[in-house]
């Protein structure tokens, strides 16, 4: 009588575990990418609708947090 001990997770994929893996780190990475690209882009649009009036600031002595 031979028995064989197998994981649940290699036993339910087989084979295709790495794949499985690789595929779920891929769109974790692709999320935090878009994430960030967001991020960006809004401390650029911030930044850009600050821009006209720093001149005006800094002329009355305050600075850029006025």
């Amino acid at each position: 009588m031979a028995s064989q001990v197998a994981t649940l997770l290699a036993d339910i994929n087989g084979e295709y575990t790495p794949l499985y893996f690789n595929l779920m780190q891929g769109a974790t990475l692709f999320v935090l990418l878009v994430v960030c690209a967001n991020i960006a882009n809004l401390q650029f649009a911030r930044g850009i609708a600050r821009r006209p009036r720093l001149p005006c600031a800094r002329r009355w002595g305050r600075g850029a947090d006025a």
